[in-house]
């Protein structure tokens, strides 16, 4: 009701991946942003809602589609004259999000991989790309201080103006 709508911010999130070609997320063009890996990450912000795709698994999302799911209740925006759907924009409908692929969409047994250590292989490409919150909606079962851990503190410590959100578990 307020006009808040995230324009103007970009989000980070790690899922399973994300479909760039769903009406959520597609460009006009239909184009996609530029696949880049989390030792050389690039952004693009001339996309309209994707501009950073780390395809540290693969670069699709998996048949269930969790983070398409994910990314659509965040920064999920309608686009072409079918307006069926556009009660279903994301909270942050305006926001554009810096994607982390973390699941292989052949092998989504696996779960949900990344590579150590989580600030500055996950974390810092997008906050390079202009994140300030980051969206990892998965979760583990075991609950205690490791270096994963260690290295999101430290990496929040530093970068006091970053937060970087977790599910409580998906066990």
């Amino acid at each position: 009701n307020a006009g808040i709508d995230g324009t103007g911010q970009v989000v980070g999130i790690g899922d399973t991946g994300l479909d760039e070609l769903s009406c959520f997320f597609r460009n006009t063009d239909s184009s996609k942003v530029a696949r880049s890996s989390y030792k050389n990450p690039t952004y693009d912000n001339t996309k309209r809602k994707v501009i950073q795709y780390i395809s540290y698994c693969d670069d699709t999302d998996t048949e269930e589609g969790h983070g398409t799911h994910v990314s659509g209740t965040v920064a999920g925006q309608l686009i072409g004259t079918d307006t069926t759907y556009e009660s279903d924009n994301g909270h942050a409908s305006g926001a554009k999000i810096a994607f982390f692929d973390m699941e292989y969409s052949s092998h989504p047994e696996r779960g949900i991989n990344y590579p150590d250590p989580f600030d500055e292989t996950v974390l810092t490409p997008a906050y390079t790309a202009g994140a300030r919150l980051h969206s990892n909606s998965w979760g583990s079962g075991y609950n205690f201080y490791d270096d994963s851990v260690l290295s999101i503190d430290s990496f929040s410590t530093t970068n006091t103006d970053f937060l970087a959100l977790f599910a409580a578990s998906n066990d």
